[in-house]
């Protein structure tokens, strides 16, 4: 991860204009700050795996891009024209993202403050989803998340489904 930077601006200014918006079903982007250009073999696959469509989650090749700041710059820059949300989006920040899971990035949680948290690839589409549709909020969705970045070892010590976890809509 040497080269990646993770910070969060304090304040994202652009994202007042989407604050009176009517709530839509965008698609998500997925990007990946360790090689911006190429999509990893199953992440798509693996973050819709768990909604009821194979559509939501979609990768989007970046220029050279390599920190949060700069990704979420071109993010805004760049999604009104391609339906995406604005508000939140994944983010491949470990090579070994099927283990480690994906960041989830909020643009403006409650507070209207950008924040993120790392979570299960899997569950990663249909807590999108459950966000946009206000079927969970940010804060229950981050406290709820109890993955330590290791999917083998607490699908093993567990013995039950993330899936159960997850508020379904």
């Amino acid at each position: 991860m040497s080269g990646i930077d993770l910070s969060l601006p304090d304040f994202v200014p652009e994202m007042t204009r989407y604050q009176d918006r009517p709530m839509t079903l965008d698609s998500f982007a997925i990007y990946n700050l360790l090689d911006p250009h190429n999509e990893p073999l199953g992440l798509v696959e693996k973050c819709n795996s768990e909604c009821p469509r194979d559509d939501y989650v979609h990768f989007r090749a970046t220029p050279n891009i390599t920190s949060l700041k700069k990704l979420i710059d071109y993010h805004l820059s760049t999604i009104v024209q391609e339906g995406f949300d604005p508000n939140l989006f994944l983010v491949v920040t470990d090579p070994d993202w099927e283990r480690k899971g994906v960041c989830i990035v909020t643009l403006g949680d409650d507070e209207g403050k950008p924040d993120k948290f790392t979570m299960r690839t899997a569950n990663s589409g249909l807590l999108l989803v459950n966000l946009q549709i206000a079927n969970t909020d940010w804060y229950e969705a981050k406290e709820n998340s109890d993955f330590t970045g290791d999917d083998d070892m607490q699908d093993s010590e567990s013995g039950i489904s993330r899936r159960s976890q997850i508020s379904n809509f």
